[in-house]
């Protein structure tokens, strides 16, 4: 808080009007007659004197008055002043406190950036030693290569597993299992033969129109170890069926909810038999799309890079 500034009332001798003498124009003597004219200008100065006293004395009340009024003001100011002074003190205390608060806070800041800057460094080099890993890896990896599933030396995609590996449920193994360039499945056999062992489901009693492969979800025991699997390529089950190969679009098929399937298609040919299936619609084939060529491939089947 600034303290206010009042300024005092500047009082002389000189503001004030000061009283003249009274002026007695006319003496007399004892045993001397006094003239009237005499003792009445005695009287009219004597007069003229008081009146011009009293309204000096008027005016000097009235500047009394004035200067009693700004004194009282004054000391009020000077009250204020004083409380002002004493706000302002407590102020520059706490200010003095602060600024030794803050100094040792500054310090230690300081003292911290150092240490920070010394992490930085220390992280930079760890960054960097992980980069030259990374690297070292990358190229170690890349060293590796693609291993290849080859049919009379040809490859016809990735090796995805190896001799072994089972699909879903299934029992039976599959020696390869191939990621063809278009990224579509298919299990190959040491014959070249896609795998076949799976069942179609109709709604017709004559194995025609839309086909599907059992999905997930089928709780039949003779149906759930052989559900099929969305981007898969398979080979028809059946040998005198006029599409030699199916699949199913990868990522991108609707199951179907369970319906009444009247004939089926295996390794016996078509046949009718009821079912009540959860099923992916069946595409035939379409080697642009999955990247496989047919339902079989030449011999030997090897892997390799």
């Amino acid at each position: 808080m600034k303290p206010q500034i009042i300024g005092l009332l500047a009082f002389s001798v000189s503001n004030l009007v000061c009283a003249d003498p009274a002026v007695i124009p006319h003496g007399f003597s004892a045993d001397t007659p006094a003239k009237a004219e005499e003792v009445n200008a005695n009287f009219s100065s004597l007069k003229s004197s008081i009146d011009d006293n009293d309204t000096r004395i008027n005016a000097n009340t009235g500047s009394i008055s004035n200067v009693s009024a700004t004194t009282t003001a004054n000391a009020s100011a000077i009250t204020a002043n004083s409380a002002a002074l004493a706000a302002n003190r407590q102020s520059i205390d706490q200010n003095a406190n602060a600024i030794g608060a803050n100094t040792s806070d500054i310090a230690q800041n300081a003292a911290n950036i150092a240490a920070n800057a010394s992490d930085v460094l220390t992280n930079a080099l760890g960054i960097s030693d992980i980069q030259a890993d990374v690297a070292a890896n990358t190229a170690a990896v890349a060293g590796l290569g693609s291993v290849f599933v080859k049919a009379n030396g040809q490859p016809i995609g990735l090796l995805i597993a190896g001799a072994g590996s089972f699909r879903g449920n299934s029992t039976e193994p599959r020696p390869f299992t191939v990621l063809s360039n278009t990224d579509y499945l298919f299990d190959v056999d040491e014959y070249g033969r896609l795998y076949d062992g799976f069942t179609l489901y109709y709604e017709s009693a004559d194995c025609s129109g839309q086909g599907y492969l059992a999905g997930p979800g089928n709780v039949t025991a003779q149906i759930a170890p052989y559900y099929a699997l969305q981007g898969y390529v398979l080979k028809s089950p059946d040998p005198s069926d006029a599409i030699k190969a199916y699949y199913l679009p990868s990522n991108t098929s609707t199951l179907v909810p369970s319906r009444s399937m009247y004939s089926i298609r295996n390794i016996n040919g078509c046949q009718s038999d009821f079912h009540n299936v959860y099923g992916y619609p069946a595409l035939p084939n379409d080697s642009v799309i999955t990247g496989v060529s047919g339902d079989s491939f030449a011999t030997p089947i090897t892997i390799g890079r």
